[in-house]
């Protein structure tokens, strides 16, 4: 993406955020915020050597209650190969790979949704235990070339418990 369109992107999505007050008041700036980045990774989809790279920045470059943020690699058969998670602690980023055997990323609910649907995917509230330790929400879009979903972009959102 060329730099005048991301400062213009940061822009919007700061202004879009100005009067937010409560959870559901971000899911439309979110949902703003994913599609560009979705439609950036559509026209230059990362490899696995430099998908976690494209997190960081989209994740820096969002307010700080976007907790945590990802983007799934599939292969062929729409399995996941790679998803680094970038989320926010204590002030800092932190990046761990959620493509483990403990984890099982392959049947969680918001990479299914968006693969299954073709479309992008707000889940429930849950417990992100052993992740960012917090109630959050993550919305889920799935990314499509030639009618293929080879990757799904996700941000999360803390959120109160339910």
């Amino acid at each position: 993406m060329q730099k005048s369109t991301s400062i213009f992107l940061v822009f919007f999505t700061v202004l879009v955020f100005i009067g937010c007050k409560k959870e559901e008041d971000f899911k439309p700036a979110v949902e703003v915020a994913m599609a560009a980045f979705a439609s950036s990774l559509q026209n230059d989809l990362p490899t696995s050597s430099t998908v976690t790279e494209r997190v960081r920045v989209y994740l820096d470059a969002q307010p700080t209650y976007f907790f945590g943020s990802t983007v799934t690699l599939l292969d062929v058969n729409g399995l996941a190969t790679t998803s680094p998670y970038s989320y926010r602690v204590n002030g800092g980023v932190l990046t761990k790979e959620l493509v483990v055997p403990s984890y099982n990323i392959d049947t969680q609910v918001w990479l299914r949704k968006a693969i299954d649907l073709k479309k992008p995917y707000w889940t429930e509230p849950y417990f992100d235990a052993g992740g960012g330790d917090i109630w959050m929400q993550t919305y889920s879009v799935p990314i499509i070339i030639n009618n293929r979903v080879v990757a799904v972009a996700t941000t999360d959102l803390a959120v109160n418990k339910p």
